[in-house]
């Protein structure tokens, strides 16, 4: 499951065009579907402040970096997305996260994850099958080098969510259902994603954004729900809300560019 603490090498392209079953209001994503809003994602780098909200009083966790960035390989088009967590405070871990996939369709391909404390770094290494996810073998420093699951069907990344999300065919009154998998991180499974309506809030720069209102419980409804607001004109992540148990109320907010973005 995806929680607020915080969404092989060769795969074959399809060569029909899938297939993202429409049910009426819900819409399946199947791995490997052209996904209708691709050309959305762009280049560049967005960051976030994360934070929680007791009693009035608000504290930092950490600021949250994303870098999209497309490369060819073999013939084929990839899409990057580098993840930087940077701890709040002197004594802060700081979390890096590299999701490659294929371009067009975010069908994954490998995921590394490397956190670093006090001097010590540990990496953990992941490849995407269809709905197996396995420990890259022959990777020297892969702490994660025998792991091994599997899920009922073809399986998404998680770790570049925002990502994933900016590519779906936003419209009010739709939920989408996927599988997805955080590499290392519980089991496999379906999540279903709803776009509950539309709102106007404030931007980095203050002014209103008028946004699509995407709901989940991420399958936890004891946690509550989570809600993030999506740009309707680039459809990238504004800003998202979720309870965060006794630490409090759980905000992820879009900061400013910065000078070389």
């Amino acid at each position: 499951m995806k929680t607020l603490t915080m969404l092989c090498c060769s795969v074959a392209i399809l060569a029909v065009p899938a297939v993202a079953k429409d049910t009426g209001r819900e819409v399946v994503v199947r791995v490997g579907a052209p996904l209708a809003r691709a050309a959305l994602l762009k280049p560049g780098t967005q960051r976030y402040l994360r934070y929680v909200v007791k009693d009035g009083h608000r504290t930092a966790i950490d600021i949250w970096s994303r870098t999209v960035s497309f490369e060819t390989r073999d013939g084929r088009r990839l899409v990057r997305v580098a993840q930087l967590w940077d701890g709040a405070g002197p004594n802060g871990s700081v979390r890096r996260e590299d999701s490659l996939m294929e371009a067009g369709t975010m069908r994954p391909i490998e995921q590394v994850r490397a956190t670093s404390r006090d001097g010590v770094t540990k990496t953990a290494a992941y490849r995407f099958d269809g709905a197996r996810v396995t420990g890259i073998a022959d990777r020297a420093d892969n702490d994660a080098k025998d792991f091994a699951i599997a899920g009922s069907e073809p399986l998404f990344n998680f770790v570049p969510d925002s990502e994933w999300f900016q590519q779906l065919p936003m419209a009010a009154g739709t939920s989408f259902v996927a599988s997805l998998y955080d590499p290392g991180s519980g089991k496999p499974d379906r999540y279903r994603f709803t776009i509950a309506g539309t709102a106007r809030i404030a931007g980095p720069d203050g002014k209103p954004i008028d946004c699509w209102l995407m709901t989940t419980d991420y399958n936890a409804p004891e946690h509550g729900v989570t809600r993030m607001w999506f740009a309707k004109t680039t459809q990238a992540m504004i800003r998202q809300e979720g309870d965060a148990g006794p630490r409090g109320h759980f905000v992820k907010t879009l900061l400013p560019p910065e000078a070389d973005d």
